[in-house]
């Protein structure tokens, strides 16, 4: 769009600030910058810089005045833009002797001021009531997360905000758009209770200040580019529920870790990434901890990926096909084996005698040079070892599976559970497995470490250990996402594995919330406690 300079419009440069300054006394100081007309800011070689760049060096040296960038443009090196309703961002400038200077302090913009630029009436464009239809349009009832939502995802590239400037990694947008959800809701009936602000590249959450908004209790940050430290300084909040997927905070940790240094900082915090966090323990010295995430994940696009990984591999441990594992090592592989048992009862010691021969505890071995012999290198020596494992199956419902790096080079994948061989009793164990890339061209990776550690299940894994049990390989799915609410899949599988009708099925699943796991949990609790009635089952 073009624009025609009115008649009585006038530059004012760098050398006439002084001349603005003495101005803001003056009664007519506020109908210059009102709403009648619009303000040209122009951007000396602002052309030559991104627009993202230039447009938050000025609202970051005007802090904390909130105005609306408008039109940005072009012109030839020059850029500019156009404000209206701009008396104290003219103000700010002009105290900054019209210069406005980046976040790093390294570049440095001079500013001119072009009074009565334009009409408004000419270009009626309204920044506030464009804001405000944006966000009424991004309100919505979303079965995902139980209640009303705001979607702020990728809010710059909204297309109510085509012509304006407004960025969430910027402090007054944030903060104004934090009251305009207060205006717009607090009498509301219907009012909203989760936030969403995915994909906003945001690297700092300073000025997320939801004490303006007491009725947002679930906020989703994920696919940001949020720090342990930017989360530390996130304002005191008094949220049930956090989404932090998919950013820089997430990678390198283990889930437990992780879990324990969010509800540090949000203490009041009731489910992480979906994930019911809110059960505690005591331990041995009487400290309260949070219970472990169930399954954890550090760049949830890998969830895929680690899913058809598990699947197909203790699918296969459990057939009679253990051979076909070999492919899944590359040649170097190495396979470590060890075990661990604190009874002192002769029959578990008796159990474990099977797979003596394998172990590779450093603590326990009485001929250190074992443990170079005993680490198994290679896909045939390691497939030899693990066929001649007996006869197993899992329990799916035990499994934790906790991935800390994932990457284009490497992913490591940690699984945990209880399996019953099937002329035997329980065993705990956990897994470690190093995958790296094969052929990169074609997508195909391989195991180039696998770490095993076994010991007998404890009483507490025996007690809760799943007796009615569908094949692995039907259901490790909805095992490794129990967040899953599609009823069309639960159904079935719950009937499946407890052999119930489907009237009490449905009845189980919605008592805990459609929450597979929980179900399962508290099927097992009542027929324990034999409050299941012979007709409550199918078979």
């Amino acid at each position: 769009m073009a624009f025609e300079e009115e008649n009585i419009s006038e530059t004012i440069g760098w050398s006439d600030v002084k001349t603005l300054q003495s101005l803001w006394n003056s009664s007519d100081f506020d109908t210059v910058f009102g709403s009648s007309h619009w303000t040209r800011i122009t951007v000396i070689d602002g052309g030559t810089y991104d627009k993202d760049e230039v447009l938050k060096a000025v609202l970051f040296s005007v802090h904390p005045v909130e105005v609306f960038p408008c039109l940005y443009q072009i012109d030839g090196l020059d850029s500019f833009f156009l404000v209206r309703n701009c008396s104290l961002f003219i103000r700010k400038i002009a105290l900054n002797n019209l210069q406005a200077t980046d976040s790093s302090g390294q570049i440095k913009f001079q500013l001119t001021v072009t009074t009565y630029y334009l009409s408004t009436n000419l270009e009626p464009l309204n920044p506030q009531f464009q804001l405000r239809e944006a966000l009424k349009k991004r309100t919505k009832n979303d079965h995902k997360y139980v209640d009303r939502s705001i979607d702020l995802t990728n809010m710059s590239q909204d297309k109510f905000l085509k012509d304006i400037f407004f960025s969430l990694t910027v402090p007054q947008c944030i903060h104004s758009l934090m009251i305009m959800i207060k205006n717009r809701y607090t009498k509301s009936m219907a009012k909203p209770s989760t936030l969403i602000l995915q994909h906003n590249n945001l690297s700092s959450i300073d000025h997320l200040d939801l004490k303006h908004v007491p009725f947002i209790k679930n906020v989703d940050l994920r696919y940001n580019n949020l720090t342990w430290e930017a989360l530390q300084k996130m304002p005191a909040v008094r949220i049930e529920a956090l989404w932090l997927d998919g950013n820089p905070l997430c990678s390198g940790i283990t889930g437990s870790e992780y879990v324990s240094k969010v509800v540090a900082i949000i203490d009041q915090l009731k489910k992480l990434d979906g994930i019911d966090i809110s059960q505690t323990f005591k331990t041995a010295n009487n400290e309260k901890k949070i219970a472990a995430i169930k399954n954890y994940i550090c760049d949830t696009s890998w969830s895929s990926f680690v899913d058809h990984f598990c699947h197909h591999y203790f699918g296969l441990m459990e057939s009679p096909n253990r051979h076909q594992l070999g492919r899944m090592y590359h040649q170097g592989a190495m396979f470590s084996f060890s075990l661990y048992n604190s009874s002192d009862v002769e029959s578990d010691w008796n159990r474990l005698s099977k797979y003596m021969t394998f172990s590779r505890n450093l603590l326990t071995l009485s001929d250190i040079t074992k443990a170079y012999t005993s680490l198994i290198i290679g896909p045939e020596k390691i497939v030899k070892i693990i066929n001649s494992f007996p006869v197993v199956q899992y329990d799916p419902f035990s499994f934790t599976i906790e991935v800390p790096i994932a990457n284009k080079n490497m992913v490591m994948i940690n699984t945990s559970g209880i399996f019953q061989e099937l002329d035997s009793g329980l065993y705990s164990f956990n897994r470690t497995f190093i995958l790296t890339p094969y052929r990169k061209n074609n997508g195909e990776w391989k195991i180039s470490n696998d770490m095993m550690y076994l010991m007998i299940a404890s009483q507490e894994q025996i007690e809760s250990f799943t007796k009615v049990r569908a094949g692995l390989s039907e259901q490790f799915k909805l095992v490794l996402n129990p967040s899953t609410n599609d009823k069309d899949a639960l159904i079935p599988a719950m009937c499946e594995m407890t052999k119930l009708t489907k009237d009490w099925s449905v009845r189980l699943l919605e008592d805990a919330s459609w929450n597979l796991e929980r179900a399962l949990q508290a099927f097992i609790d009542e027929l324990k406690a034999n409050q299941i009635p012979m007709i409550a089952f199918s078979v």
